[in-house]
C-alpha cells in the first residue's frame, strides 16, 4: 500500500496515478492543496494539466487525530454508498466517483469546483429556509434508497463513533473548557439522563432498515458560488434508524439558531414517518458531544451560551 502525504513529491503522486491508469495521455500533476477540513481521511485536491480532482485515502488511524485508530475499510463503505445511490435522484447532489482502488484504499472523486463546506453557518454563513428544505429533501432521498441485503454493517467505524458520541463526553477523564465543570457534573450525576444515553447508545449500534449517511452535519454539506448544495463524506454510512441522521442534522441547526422549533420544522419537510421524540433525543446527544467531546465545533459562543446549549440538549434527551 502506497500512502500519500501532503509532503509527497508531485512526481510520486503522478506515478501512482499512472499505475492506477487514471491519468490521461500526457497529463501531468501540477500541484496539490487541501480542499477543506478533513477529519477521518487524507483528502487532497490535485491540479493537473487537464483538470482538478479529489483524492481520498484511508489509513489505519484518524487523519486529524493520528493517535486514534480507525478501520481501513471505511473508504470502501463510502464507495459502496455512492454505488447504492447511483440511480437515485439524489445522486446529482454528490460528487461523481472517478476511480476506486482497493489495494491503496484510494477513492478519486469529482472536484465540486468553487464549493466550500458549511461549517461557517454557526457563526456567519446565511442558511435560509430553502437551504433547510434542500438538506432535508436530500436526506430523505438517502433514507429512501433501496439497498442490497449485503450492505456493509460498518460496525468497526460505528463502534469508534459510538465511543466518541456516547462514552468519551461523559468520562471522568474528559478535559473540559474552563467554566463547564458544573454543567458537566450535573449531566454525569443525573441517573435518568445517563440511563437515556445508554439506551440511545444501544439503539445506535443496532441495525435498522434505512440507508444512513452517518455524519450528516455542516462539515459534510457543501455550497458553491451558485448557492447549490452538495453532500460528501458518507464513510460512516450504515443501515440504521433514520432518526439518528435527522437528530444529528437538527442538532447543528439548533446550535446555529438556538431555536428548538427547528425540529418541528424539519418534521414538516420530511415526508416519511419518524419517531420525533427519538429524533429529539439524538439531537440532544449530538449537541452535547460537539461541545464537550473530542470533535468540538468551531463555534463563537461564550461559556454561558455553551452552558445554555448543554441544558437545552439535556432537556431534549430526557
Amino acid at each position: 500500500m502506497k500512502y500519500i502525504e501532503l509532503s509527497t513529491p508531485l512526481i510520486k503522486i503522478e506515478n501512482l496515478l499512472k499505475d492506477l491508469s487514471f491519468l490521461k495521455k500526457k497529463e501531468k500533476v501540477l500541484k496539490i492543496d487541501i480542499p477543506g477540513e478533513g477529519n477521518m481521511n487524507l483528502v487532497i485536491r490535485v491540479y493537473s494539466t487537464l483538470r482538478t480532482f479529489i483524492i481520498k485515502q484511508s489509513r489505519p488511524f484518524v487523519q486529524k487525530y493520528p493517535s486514534i485508530n480507525a478501520p481501513l475499510n471505511r473508504i470502501q463503505v463510502e464507495k459502496i454508498f455512492f454505488e447504492a445511490i447511483k440511480n437515485e435522484d439524489i445522486n446529482k447532489y454528490f460528487p461523481e466517483v472517478l476511480l476506486y482502488n482497493e489495494k491503496n484504499k484510494i477513492l478519486i472523486l469529482e472536484d465540486l469546483v468553487n464549493s466550500k463546506d458549511m461549517l461557517s453557518i454557526y457563526n456567519s454563513m446565511e442558511f435560509d429556509e430553502n437551504g433547510i428544505i434542500k438538506i432535508v429533501e436530500i436526506l430523505e432521498g438517502i433514507h429512501s434508497t433501496k439497498i442490497k441485503n449485503d450492505y456493509p454493517l460498518n460496525y468497526e467505524l460505528r463502534k469508534l463513533n459510538h465511543e466518541h458520541i456516547f462514552i468519551i463526553p461523559y468520562s471522568k477523564d474528559n478535559i473540559l473548557e474552563e467554566g463547564l465543570n458544573e454543567v458537566f457534573n450535573n449531566l454525569v450525576n443525573d441517573k435518568k439522563y445517563i440511563e437515556a444515553v445508554k439506551l440511545l447508545s444501544n439503539l445506535y449500534l443496532e441495525n435498522g432498515d434505512s440507508l444512513l449517511h452517518g455524519d450528516y452535519y455542516p462539515g459534510s454539506w457543501l455550497k458553491n458560488d451558485k448557492n447549490e448544495i452538495f453532500i460528501i463524506d458518507p464513510e460512516f454510512s450504515y443501515i440504521g434508524l433514520r432518526e439518528f441522521d435527522l437528530g444529528v442534522m437538527s442538532a447543528h441547526l439548533i446550535i446555529k439558531t438556538g431555536d428548538l422549533n427547528i425540529i418541528n420544522q424539519i418534521k414538516r419537510y420530511y415526508p416519511s414517518n419518524i419517531q420525533i421524540n427519538l429524533m429529539r433525543q439524538f439531537a440532544g446527544i449530538e449537541i452535547i458531544r460537539r461541545i464537550i467531546g473530542v470533535a468540538k465545533l468551531p463555534i463563537n459562543r461564550s461559556i454561558n451560551e455553551k452552558i445554555h446549549l448543554i441544558k437545552i440538549a439535556k432537556s431534549l434527551v430526557v
